[in-house]
């Protein structure tokens, strides 16, 4: 039963993913991967906020399974911005590559971060 969870997790984390990536870009425009930034950024935000509510609800072997393994796995893009990074690199925009290194690294450990400390008020 745990496959099934972390595969539907999988499945919705991919799909927001998509969604959400899609939306940035079409809004603010793929210069920089500003879509990869904001979803690895509220991927970073949702497992320090979920991870510390998790630990104090006691949530469910299968829950965990659903939402870290599952949704928040499919849903963050580490990989991707490791290849977009390397990209800019490669293509010589060095400050781009820059700017992507420094929101996705720094942001996403401050919205762990600020996950965990907003969790404390629920």
């Amino acid at each position: 039963m745990t496959i099934i969870y972390i595969a539907l997790g999988g499945a919705i984390g991919a799909i927001a993913r998509h969604f959400m990536s899609g939306f940035i870009i079409h809004h603010i425009g793929d210069k920089l991967p500003l879509g990869t930034i904001f979803v690895n950024i509220t991927g970073c935000f949702l497992i320090g906020f979920l991870g510390a509510l998790a630990g104090r609800y006691n949530m469910s072997a299968e829950a965990r399974s659903f939402v870290f393994v599952g949704f928040i796995s499919a849903f963050t893009t580490f990989s991707t911005y490791s290849l977009e990074t390397y990209n800019l690199f490669r293509s010589g925009q060095m400050g781009y590559a820059a700017v992507n290194f420094a929101l996705s690294n720094v942001a996403g450990v401050a919205a762990v971060f600020l996950g965990v400390l907003i969790s404390r008020c629920v």
